[in-house]
């Protein structure tokens, strides 16, 4: 697996961003950090389908890939994965998309979709702080309990 790693948004390397895109150009845009009490639903379908288009303008097919479409459906998931040449993972609450992980079962697939050197994870914030080995130092800035 290829990463590319952003503190915000895409970061000021996109040229990196492309040059890590495999022959597969097809992306699943994950935004589930964005699904925590009190969040604006129109508000983060707006900012999801602009993260797209501007991951569309640098090559990729980008679709929503919404885990909570897959909680209980890990076949599927894996299934839907493997189609997909990239995720791209978007900040919001680091809990809430743990939990969606958690429940679609992604944090199990996700070993063995490490192993694909033909893969890109890309993110920001949240997107690349459920990376760490432990949460712990994360409830400093996300709610820890602000699930949907």
């Amino acid at each position: 697996m290829k990463y590319y790693l952003s503190s915000y948004n895409f970061g000021n390397k996109t040229s990196e961003l492309v040059r890590l895109q495999s022959s597969n150009k097809k992306l699943g845009h994950i935004n589930n950090s964005r699904d925590c009490v009190g969040a604006d639903p129109a508000r983060a379908a707006k900012h999801q389908q602009e993260e797209m288009d501007f991951l569309d303008k640098l090559g990729f097919q980008s679709e929503a890939l919404d885990l909570s479409s897959y909680f209980g459906k890990q076949t599927a998931l894996q299934s839907k994965l493997d189609s997909l040449g990239a995720l791209w993972v978007s900040g919001g609450n680091t809990f809430v998309l743990r939990m969606a992980m958690k429940l679609s079962g992604f944090d199990q697939l996700f070993s063995s979709l490490r192993k694909r050197e033909d893969f890109l994870y890309g993110g920001y914030s949240a997107g690349i702080s459920i990376l760490s080995d432990s949460l712990k130092s994360i409830e400093n800035v996300d709610e820890p309990n602000n699930f949907p």
